[in-house]
């Protein structure tokens, strides 16, 4: 809230909600994960995936900084998160972020949710997948 009760206008598009994300004014406390799946979406809604992931990931560190947190950070669940949600996004691909949510609940199941289908837990759990992209170690159901 502005002074004299003004309210600041609430983003409406990806576009201006990315711009919000990345100037710093989101607070560090309120990102849940849920917020991360949120932003990975408007992300691609926007850009290219190969533009999306370094973009994403530079804000999610910054976001991480300002909260005196730089080390939770964790570079393979961000890129992986981000190409679950881009292959599901081509399956319909003009559906609003709230349709989208509806028909992907796995997604906001953490821990797990489907990178637990594709990494074993000590492998997301390492500082190596954590500073660097890791290819998925596991095959569902194997």
């Amino acid at each position: 809230m502005i002074s004299g009760g003004t309210h600041l206008p609430r983003p409406r598009t990806s576009a201006e909600k990315i711009r919000r994300f990345e100037s710093g004014a989101i607070a560090p406390v309120a990102f849940k994960h849920a917020d991360h799946i949120r932003m990975a979406w408007h992300y691609l809604q926007e850009m290219p995936l190969l533009e999306a992931l370094p973009r994403y990931g530079r804000g999610l560190l910054a976001l991480a900084t300002r909260a005196g947190r730089p080390d939770r950070y964790h570079e393979t669940i961000t890129w992986a998160f981000m190409f679950v949600i881009h292959e599901r996004m081509l399956e319909a691909p003009d559906v609003e972020y709230e349709t989208f949510s509806d028909r992907n609940p796995d997604l906001f199941e953490w821990p797990g949710g489907p990178l637990g289908r594709y990494y074993h837990p000590e492998t997301l759990q390492s500082e190596r997948a954590r500073r660097s992209f890791l290819m998925p170690d596991r095959i569902e159901g194997a």
